[in-house]
C-alpha cells in the first residue's frame, strides 16, 4: 500500500511538473520567436519576421498576436491574400481587438475596388464600436466612403475624427477633399490651409489648395501655392506639373513648357507630360508666328507667302542683295523711273534704274533675279 502511494505521489510530481513547466516553456518559446519577430518587423525585415512569427505561431497555434503581425508583415511585401487570411485568423481568436479589424480593413482598402472598400467600411464601423474614441478609424472610414463616391457619409467620419483629434493635418486635408468633390469651394480651402498650418510641409495639401484657387479663377494664389510646394520639395513631379498645367491654361506656354520638361526629367513617364511638351511647343510656335504676323515683316509674308520669312525681314529693312527679285526692289523703292529690256542671244536681260537712291541700278535675267547692281 505505501509502495503504491508512493508510486501515486512521484506519478502526480512529474505530470505536475510536466504540466506546468512544458507548458510554460512552449509559452517561453513562442513569445521569444514573436518578439524576434517583432524586432525584424521592426527593421522592416518582412520575410525573415514572417518566419519568426511562424514558429511562434506552430508553437502556439492560439497566438493572436503573431497572427496579426505576419498578417501584416505579408501586407507589407505585397501578399494581400495571405495578410488577410492572418488578420481574419486573429478576429476568429480574439474577435474584441479594434485594432485587428481596423489593420484587415486598412488592407481591404488598399486593395481598392469597390466590393473591398465596401469590406473595409465593415471593419472599421467593427472597430469603431470596440472603440469609438479612436480618431483615425473614422479618418479610415472617411476615405473608403470617398472611394465609393460617398462623400456626404465620408464628410461625416471626418468630422468626428476631427472632433476627437484637431492636432492631425491629414484629417483636414482628407476633409477638405471632401469638400472639393462636393463643390462647396470655401470650406475646402478653410480644411487644406488647417491642414498645411499644422504641417506647414504639407505639398499635397499645398497642390490641392491651388486647385481649388484655380477653379475659382483666383490664378495668383494657386500659382503661390504650387510654388510653394515645389519650394518644400524641387523633385516632386506632381507640384511642378500641376503648376505647368496652370501656365498652360494661363496662355503662359514658355513657363507651361518649362515646368513640364523639369517634371520630364523628374519623370519621364509622369501622367501626360509628353504629350504636354509637343502640345505646348506648338502653341508656342504658333504664339511666335503670330506675333511675327504683326510685325512690319510679317505683313509682307502674309502679302506674299512665297517669299521667305529670311527675304521678308531684308525687305522690312530694305536691304539690297543679289538673289532679290524685281518685286521685292519695287515693294522697297516703287516702280523704276526705267527699265529696259536687252536681248543678245543670251535670252532676255533687265536693267532697272532708280534715280536718286544708290545703288541706282540693278541686272537681272528673265527670272528676274538680280544678279547685279551698281
Amino acid at each position: 500500500m505505501k509502495t503504491n502511494i508512493r508510486r501515486f505521489c512521484i506519478y502526480s510530481c512529474v505530470l505536475l511538473f510536466l504540466l506546468i513547466f512544458g507548458f510554460s516553456c512552449d509559452t517561453k518559446d513562442a513569445n521569444y520567436y514573436f518578439s524576434q519577430g517583432l524586432d525584424l518587423f521592426q527593421n522592416e525585415d518582412y520575410n525573415e519576421a514572417i518566419e519568426e512569427f511562424s514558429k511562434a505561431i506552430e508553437i502556439n497555434p492560439d497566438f493572436d498576436s503573431a497572427y496579426f503581425k505576419r498578417g501584416y508583415s505579408y501586407f507589407f511585401i505585397g501578399e494581400k491574400d495571405r495578410a488577410i487570411e492572418d488578420l481574419s485568423k486573429a478576429i476568429q481568436l480574439k474577435g474584441k481587438n479594434a485594432d485587428y479589424y481596423y489593420y484587415r480593413g486598412a488592407i481591404y482598402q488598399s486593395i481598392n475596388t469597390e466590393e473591398s472598400q465596401k469590406k473595409a467600411i465593415s471593419d472599421f464601423k467593427t472597430a469603431i464600436k470596440l472603440n469609438p474614441k479612436n480618431s483615425s478609424y473614422y479618418n479610415d472610414l472617411g476615405i473608403s466612403y470617398e472611394a465609393i463616391s460617398e462623400s456626404e457619409k465620408a464628410l461625416n467620419s471626418y468630422s468626428i475624427a476631427i472632433g476627437l483629434d484637431s492636432t492631425q493635418g491629414d484629417y483636414f486635408y482628407n476633409r477638405g477633399n471632401a469638400y472639393f468633390r462636393l463643390l462647396d469651394y470655401n470650406k475646402a480651402i478653410k480644411d487644406y490651409s488647417n491642414a498645411v498650418s499644422l504641417n506647414s510641409k504639407d505639398i499635397d495639401a499645398y497642390i490641392k489648395r491651388g486647385s481649388v484657387f484655380s477653379a475659382i479663377n483666383k490664378y495668383e494664389l494657386a500659382l503661390d501655392d504650387y510654388t510653394k510646394a515645389i519650394t518644400i520639395d524641387s523633385k516632386n513631379a506632381k507640384s511642378v506639373y500641376t503648376r505647368g498645367l496652370l501656365y498652360y491654361k494661363l496662355e503662359e506656354y514658355s513657363k507651361a513648357l518649362f515646368d513640364f520638361n523639369v517634371t520630364f526629367k523628374i519623370d519621364p513617364n509622369f501622367l501626360n507630360v509628353k504629350a504636354y511638351i509637343d502640345s505646348t511647343t506648338i502653341e508656342i510656335e504658333k504664339k511666335e508666328q503670330k506675333e511675327w504676323e504683326s510685325t512690319k515683316a510679317g505683313k509682307i509674308w502674309k502679302n506674299h507667302p512665297t517669299w521667305s520669312k529670311e527675304d521678308c525681314e531684308k525687305v522690312a529693312k530694305n536691304e539690297i542683295w543679289i538673289g532679290m527679285s524685281y518685286d521685292m526692289l519695287v515693294l522697297e523703292r516703287g516702280r523704276p523711273n526705267s527699265a529696259n529690256p536687252s536681248d543678245y542671244g543670251h535670252g532676255v536681260e533687265w536693267q532697272w534704274c532708280w534715280n536718286n537712291y544708290s545703288p541706282s541700278c540693278f541686272y537681272a535675267g528673265s527670272d528676274k533675279i538680280v544678279t547685279a547692281y551698281n
